[in-house]
């Protein structure tokens, strides 16, 4: 997303720092909230489906999972 945005837009620098919600946070990427405290803080708007996907080394036990 972020890579994709920069390309559109070169005369725009983008910096992205790890934060907590304690830390001022002005706008954050996550997966849904649920029913979390936090979500009662915030206001999320979805952006795109996300899937989780487990990645395993050749060999695994749950490799042809």
């Amino acid at each position: 997303m972020v890579r994709t945005y920069t390309t559109y837009y070169m005369q725009v620098h983008v910096t992205l720092f790890e934060m907590t919600a304690t830390e001022q946070i002005d706008i954050a990427f996550s997966r849904p909230l649920l029913r979390s405290t936090i979500s009662n803080e915030f206001i999320s708007h979805a952006v795109y489906p996300d899937k989780l996907v487990a990645l395993v080394n050749q060999g695994h036990k749950c490799e042809s999972k």
